[in-house]
Order: C-alpha cells, then sequence, then structure tokens
C-alpha cells in the first residue's frame, strides 16, 4: 500500500491489489492525538511504516500483526516527539544535551517522512526554520 496526501490533509490509501482507495480520518492540528507505527515484516522482507495514526489504528494494526511470527521490530513513536529537534550531545557547562539541528523523524527514517509530516500538518519542520 501506498500512502497519498491530498490538500485538505486527507491521507488516503491506495491498495494496489484491489485498486481500491481508501480515506483516512483528516488531521486535527494536535499532533499528540498521533503515532508513527513501524516493523519489519520478514515474509514480505520490507519495513512497515505508518505514519500520523491514531490510538484506535495504532490498536488495529496492532492487533493484526499480535500473533504473527515473521513481525519484528514493532514499535510505536509519538508524531509530536518525531517532530522535535533531536538531543545531541551532552553539555557539561549547562548540565543538558544540546539540540541537533535534523527532527528525530528525519534521524529515524530519513527526509521523505519529515516532508510528509509537513504536507500533513500544514506546518513546516523545526529543520526548515
Amino acid at each position: 500500500m501506498k500512502n497519498l496526501t491530498n490538500a485538505k490533509n486527507t491521507r488516503v490509501l491506495f491498495n494496489c491489489e484491489t485498486k481500491t482507495h481508501q480515506k483516512i480520518a483528516s488531521y486535527n492540528g494536535d499532533l499528540n492525538d498521533y503515532y508513527m507505527v513501524d516493523y519489519f515484516d520478514k515474509y514480505q522482507c520490507r519495513w512497515v511504516r505508518s505514519p500520523f495514526n491514531t490510538l484506535e489504528q495504532v490498536a488495529q494494526i496492532a492487533n493484526s500483526v499480535n500473533h504473527r511470527k515473521d513481525v519484528e521490530g514493532f514499535r510505536v513513536l509519538p508524531e509530536k516527539w518525531l517532530s522535535q529537534l533531536r538531543d545531541n550531545a551532552w553539555n557539561e557547562e549547562t548540565n543538558s544535551y544540546t539540540q541537533d539541528v535534523i527532527t528525530n523523524r528525519t534521524w529515524f527514517f530519513g527526509s521523505r517522512y519529515e516532508e510528509l509530516a509537513e504536507h500533513i500538518t500544514g506546518e513546516k519542520s523545526l529543520m526548515n526554520v
């Protein structure tokens, strides 16, 4: 399946096998309500990454892969945390981490997911500020 988006921030899934489109709930403007799910599917030998899921959608995904032996590395990460600049080196003088120039999302998943997040939320990435 390939994720597509439109200008109204409504996510649409396209299923290549059935050649159908399915609309997914729109982004409501609060990153606290969304999560990125990712895992490795050993049977299909691919990483599955599904951004901007509600808790209900995360539960559906988790239930669908729960008993599969060919799934490993199942992870759920908050979109709000993914949008933040990554903590970099520890600074002894300030007793805190310094901020990196890339987000956690880019560090884990690459720039394409950062661009997708900008499109879905309509907000500029902290990397571009």
